[in-house]
């Protein structure tokens, strides 16, 4: 075959070539996490949360999707979301908090703002499980604490129970289903990638969150964990209409009944 005739076939398959590379490098800084995928159904939601810099993952391109999520964690993620906003105050009452900790800022912004009063009067419990009803409680604190008219189906979710009002108000704005079975799952564990989706559909379906927050990214978690030292409580009397203490699953035996998120 003629050289000539040859070139525009070459071309081709240099463009070709070209072209691929070209989605490949747009797929891979897209997406910067080797541990999710678009197959997930939090695919969209932690990309959203890239781009507000609201997460960069948890280091080595990794997002931890299945990681469940500390209170100190979900209170940065959600600072992060409404965009990092300076608190005014400087210190806080709770002494199980360490001052230079990385959600520091993010806690007095939420302390400020009553979206969170610790578990008691002088503790936050930053390294305990987030659970759904605690979440979903800063989430509708943050948007106010309005009063939604209609009543969830949701058999876990009692009327008198503290976090009921805020669940009407999530279902109404459609930033949860529930987990199936007419269930909410009230006392199960968050994950990460469980956060990243509440707060895409909060930010889909409400304006409480600025739209575009420009700030500095820093990972979730410092490099070297703090891990403050929690003083001892006073054990308390021994109800038997209470489960145990557990902390690993974030229900606490005092204040499970109204838990202060």
């Amino acid at each position: 075959m003629h050289k000539s005739k040859c070139l525009p076939r070459i071309f081709a398959i240099v463009l070709a070539v070209c072209s691929l590379a070209s989605v490949l490098i747009t797929a891979s800084a897209a997406n910067p996490f080797n541990d999710i995928s678009a197959a997930d159904y939090f695919y969209d939601a932690v990309l959203w949360a890239v781009d507000k810099n609201i997460t960069n993952g948890v280091g080595d391109g990794q997002f931890a999707p299945l990681k469940t999520c500390t209170r100190a964690e979900a209170v940065t993620f959600l600072w992060r979301a409404m965009g990092r906003p300076a608190p005014k105050a400087t210190s806080c009452a709770f002494t199980d908090v360490v001052k230079d900790s990385y959600y520091y800022s993010a806690l007095l912004w939420a302390v400020e703002n009553k979206i969170t009063t610790g578990t008691s009067a002088t503790t936050f419990a930053p390294d305990m499980t987030l659970t759904r009803e605690q979440f979903v409680t800063l989430l509708w604190r943050t948007a106010g604490s309005p009063v939604e008219s209609a009543k969830t189906n949701f058999t876990d979710v009692p009327d008198d129970a503290y976090y009921a009002t805020a669940v009407q108000w999530a279902v109404a704005k459609k930033i949860t289903q529930g987990v199936g079975d007419n269930m909410f799952g009230p006392r199960r564990d968050c994950t990460r990638s469980q956060i990243a989706t509440l707060l895409l559909r909060v930010s889909e379906n409400t304006n409480i969150m600025p739209e575009n927050p420009s700030y500095p990214q820093d990972p979730v978690y410092p490099d070297v964990p703090q891990t403050p030292t929690t003083p001892e409580t006073p054990s308390e009397p021994t109800d038997p209409n209470k489960p145990a203490v557990n902390p690993s699953v974030g229900v606490g035996g005092k204040y499970e009944t109204n838990w202060d998120v």
